[in-house]
């Protein structure tokens, strides 16, 4: 890979998946389509996701500064003129029409045909924020802090907060959104809710951790592990099983 890796989401089928790094190569697995990628050209500020359409026939790539790079069917946002903090993660909506982005302080850019049901800042954000996922077809979401602290919104249901004091890194919604995984940098990963658990990835981490086809990995090189099959996967970050 050319750079360090950012961001990683699966196809909408689970047979495919696209990783970006920092200065904004992409690289595509499976059924997943290269449609483009900035390859470091005008590229500001760092490249920290990147979220793929529903039809997988497009993505945006966002950049720390809020600058959305879209291709294929994705849809098109303007630079943001007030971003305030850097952005840390976004999410496409499930009709794809639509874009949701999150700042280190806990503040939520809705675009397009996402529904805006609040920020962190508007509450008490005691840690930097590091994710968010959508659930109910749009119609909530819920916000981890690197504490592992959650915050929902909306019809989002985030359930009791981990206890473990631990560096979270990404929260994403069990398959049919009936709990919530809550993963760590180490390797916990947390069920909150229904539906099923996920094992502790093998051994501590000491880069990004992530799922690919609902299995748990982690990585520093790009090639990760899990204890449900063991198969090297390059992936970094969760993303919601879609």
């Amino acid at each position: 890979f050319v750079g360090e890796i950012a961001g990683v989401d699966r196809t909408s089928t689970g047979r495919g998946y696209t990783i970006v790094t920092t200065p904004g190569h992409v690289y595509t697995f499976g059924n997943a389509r290269h449609l483009g990628a900035p390859n470091g050209v005008g590229v500001d500020a760092p490249i920290i996701d990147i979220a793929i359409t529903p039809t997988g026939r497009g993505y945006v790539i966002v950049a720390a500064d809020g600058r959305v790079r879209s291709y294929g069917d994705a849809p098109r946002v303007r630079r943001l003129p007030d971003v305030r903090s850097d952005v840390v993660a976004a999410d496409i909506t499930p009709s794809g029409d639509g874009l949701v982005l999150l700042t280190s302080k806990g503040r939520v850019l809705a675009y397009g045909d996402a529904d805006h049901h609040g920020s962190v800042r508007e509450r008490a954000l005691v840690t930097r924020a590091v994710d968010i996922d959508l659930v109910d077809g749009g119609r909530g979401y819920v916000i981890v802090e690197r504490t592992g602290k959650l915050h929902d919104f909306g019809t989002a249901r985030g359930g009791p907060n981990p206890v473990r004091a631990r560096d979270a890194v990404a929260v994403v919604a069990t398959p049919r959104e009936l709990g919530l995984w809550v993963v760590y940098q180490d390797g916990v990963i947390r069920h909150i809710g229904r539906g099923r658990p996920l094992q502790a990835v093998v051994g501590p981490l000491t880069g990004p951790l992530a799922t690919a086809g609902g299995r748990a990995v982690a990585s520093d090189s790009g090639a990760g592990r899990s204890r449900e099959d063991l198969r090297p996967c390059p992936v970094v970050r969760v993303r919601r099983d879609r």
